[in-house]
């Protein structure tokens, strides 16, 4: 069958294509460069659009969407393949088919932690996967990577979720990110109350690529945010808003290494996504 191949974000800020600069609207310095100037492909997008497309986000892949996809894969197994609910013990070569037509073929191991630390208490579930399952109707999910769902709960403080979703996760029974494919090394959590989100790593959804750099949607700021956004345009170019204080709504737009002045956006709905991930 046909793979979409899917982009492992590492090394985010400088996954750059050439240098050229657009200009942003408002900005008053000339571009150093114009894409006609450069060898390559011209950016596709303008700064406004950058911006536009960060801004309108439709998703973030949490910990907890791999996990339910990944149980409800197992689900139409049987004892004699791949032999547990949560369980792949190294199916590999031919791999085995279920009773029910579905084919298990790879690793995965999928466990529940948790740990007592004086009053917090830390659960997890984990699960590491290089796997590829098959379904009756040809539909697919394959994976290679971890995702670890975790709470911490402690006693006068609100308990604060964590996710962390890294490697590739293709699941084409399943709708949105997922169903499309994703790459990612993407961290975030977030307190059950609907305090403070905080988001670190990348994630790769189709065409649209975003990374976090020490981003907070900090308590008491409406959830104005503090930290780097980066977004890549089709062909592989990166835009970055820093936004350099809390509760501040004007961030440091950049194209490459190059300043393109100042930027107010409303990137709010970002923490909202990490909530409704988490179920907050």
């Amino acid at each position: 069958m046909s793979r979409p191949i899917l982009l492992i974000l590492t090394g985010l800020a400088g996954c750059t294509g050439p240098d050229p600069v657009p200009r942003a609207k408002g900005t008053t310095s000339p571009p150093a460069t114009t894409p006609s100037e450069l060898e390559g492909p011209s950016p596709v997008w303008d700064a406004d659009a950058a911006v536009s497309a960060l801004a309108a986000i439709p998703e973030l892949p949490l910990a907890g969407q791999v996990l339910d996809a990944y149980l409800d894969a197992m689900a139409w197994g049987d004892d004699n393949c791949p032999g547990s609910e949560t369980q792949m013990a190294g199916i590999t070569f031919t791999g085995c088919t279920a009773s029910s037509g579905v084919l298990y073929w790879g690793i995965a191991d999928y466990r529940d932690e948790s740990e007592v630390d004086g009053d917090t208490v830390r659960t997890r579930t984990a699960l590491g996967a290089d796997f590829e399952i098959v379904f009756v109707d040809g539909r697919h999910f394959e994976a290679g990577g971890s995702a670890g769902l975790g709470l911490e709960e402690a006693a006068g403080r609100a308990a604060v979720w964590h996710s962390e979703v890294k490697g590739t996760w293709w699941d084409t029974s399943r709708e949105g990110a997922l169903g499309a494919g994703v790459s990612s090394t993407l961290a975030a959590s977030a307190s059950a109350d609907g305090g403070e989100v905080v988001l670190e790593g990348g994630v790769g959804m189709g065409d649209l690529a975003v990374a976090f750099s020490d981003v907070r949607f900090p308590v008491g700021c409406d959830d104005q945010p503090i930290g780097t956004f980066r977004v890549r345009d089709p062909v592989g170019y990166w835009y970055s808003l820093e936004f350099p204080e809390p509760c501040g709504s004007c961030a440091k737009l950049g194209f490459g290494d190059t300043s393109l002045g100042e930027s107010c956006v409303d990137l709010r709905a970002i923490a909202g996504l990490v909530r409704s991930g988490f179920g907050i």
